[in-house]
């Protein structure tokens, strides 16, 4: 793959996790050209390095010998240290952030806490020690004093005086030690007192309003958010000196905020739809109704089927006359009607009339002319047609679509040089019976046969101006010659 194409790392990606999925985080890790096997046992380990390098030779990948390293107990992968002991820092990327100069602007001072927030993991007070810097952040407030200067040497030393973090274990219970400020939060996550990552995240304004209680709930979810992987599914414990979180799944009803009640929905996102409307307490149920006609039925088109059986739009409220006493029943479910029990061409008895008919079905998007050319060229034809008969009556149009089969199947085509009808029944076409006006026992075929010979004498006629209006646009470009 060449080098400097933007999509050439998503690619690549892509095509790592698709050659190595079936043993992805078992005991490989694939970042793109990296890959590191893992295995507590050498045997093993051995077994499992054949089996990527026979991957990697099937899929014509290839490794570079000397940037490999085999069976090795303490390895670098992307600037960590993982080793029995657990995960560390690597000394050369740190050794960048000591040697960091003073930033002069936002820039600088951005690149700077980004490379350093790589490893905040490591670090139980980088919230706190990088506040002052991350002030200097916001439009317009860079101004480096001396808080700002403490900030940075603070952090570029405890950089280098990182702890080492363990690996967890899945099969150990894990523990989530919290604390809260005035100005930040932090967490720590452990296993058997060991250290698995530390947490923390400066406060916004509106957060250090609120009460200990409140921040503290904050920190709660902040780590089960970032280490939602590890903590999904399994039982853990949370440890605070915050004495009323310990009853907050007993409580009943909901905090108050601002004058408003703070509502949290879990929604199953495959059927069922949720919506949010802003309310002023104290309400009733039946002013919640009132305001979801008003908020969210209104604005809601409901398709239906005009006279002329075309696909019209309608609002939804046109066919209730009782919304008013209507509106106390919150719907809670929808349910769709009248569409045909088996599937056109898609059920199995469409499925087996193709087998026997040899038949292949072949599906086009919609509105999109080119993925089926050859129907669209005889849809276009029959279009024509169509609107020659029904100009001046279109919604008639579906009186006369068997006029437009007998007159497609029996029009000679220059591809297969016969008709249509031939080609499938291997005869000539049946000939046009012609209406004469003697009395029949059947109005209804005595007027249809009286208005199909009207229609051909029209569309004669058609013909004839169109043939017409054709040699005068052609006449334009050439001259009158006799002989």
């Amino acid at each position: 793959m060449p080098f400097g194409l933007t999509n050439a790392p998503s690619t690549f990606q892509a095509l790592m996790n698709v050659v190595f999925r079936t043993y992805m985080r078992r005991f490989v890790l694939v970042f793109f050209d990296d890959i590191l096997v893992y295995n507590k046992e050498l045997e093993e380990h051995i077994q499992h390095l054949e089996l990527m390098l026979e991957i990697l030779r099937a899929n014509e990948l290839y490794a570079n010998l000397g940037k490999c390293n085999f069976a090795k107990k303490r390895v670098n992968y992307l600037g960590h240290v993982i080793s029995e002991k657990g995960v560390e820092v690597d000394l050369e990327k740190i050794r960048a952030i000591s040697e960091w100069p003073i930033p002069t602007n936002v820039r600088e001072v951005r690149g700077f806490l980004g490379l350093t927030r790589y490893y905040c993991r490591f670090e139980h007070n980088y919230g706190s020690i990088a506040g002052p810097l991350t002030q200097l952040l916001k439009n317009g407030s860079f101004m480096w004093n001396e808080e700002a200067t403490a900030s940075f040497k603070q952090l570029k030393k405890a950089m280098m005086t990182l702890p080492v973090l363990a690996m967890p274990d899945f099969n150990l219970l894990f523990e989530i030690e919290i604390n809260a400020s005035g100005y930040e939060v932090r967490a720590v996550l452990t296993q058997a007192k060991r250290p698995i990552a530390y947490f923390s995240r400066t406060l916004s304004i509106r957060d250090k309003a609120k009460s200990v209680y409140e921040r503290k709930l904050i920190a709660v979810v902040f780590a089960v958010q970032r280490r939602r992987p590890y903590l999904l599914g399994r039982k853990f414990v949370v440890k605070t000196d915050q004495r009323s979180l310990k009853f907050l799944l007993e409580q009943h009803g909901l905090s108050k905020s601002a004058g408003f009640e703070a509502i949290f929905v879990v929604v199953d996102r495959m059927s069922k739809y949720a919506h949010f409307m802003a309310l002023k307490h104290p309400y009733t149920t039946k002013s919640v109704a009132e305001l979801f006609v008003k908020e969210v039925v209104r604005d809601c088109p409901l398709i239906c089927m005009g006279e002329s059986g075309q696909i019209t739009d309608s609002i939804c409220l046109s066919f209730w006359d009782k919304t008013e006493w209507e509106a106390g029943n919150i719907i809670t479910q929808d349910e769709i009607h009248s569409f045909p029990p088996v599937g056109v061409f898609v059920s199995n008895f469409w499925n087996e009339l193709f087998k026997l008919a040899d038949t292949k079905l072949h599906r086009s998007s919609a509105y999109h002319l080119q993925t089926d050319g050859q129907t669209e060229v005889v849809n276009r034809g029959l279009e024509a047609y169509l609107r020659c008969f029904c100009g001046e009556r279109p919604k008639e149009w579906t009186n006369w679509l068997h006029s437009v089969e007998y007159w497609y199947n029996t029009t000679y085509n220059s591809s297969i040089d016969i008709t249509p009808l031939q080609a499938v029944y291997g005869r000539l076409p049946p000939p046009l019976l012609y209406y004469r006006d003697v009395a029949t026992l059947n109005s209804t075929l005595d007027q249809q046969l009286k208005d199909r010979d009207i229609a051909l004498g029209t569309l004669k006629e058609h013909l004839r101006i169109a043939q017409e209006k054709i040699k005068k646009h052609a006449d334009l470009r050439r001259k009158v010659v006799e002989f």
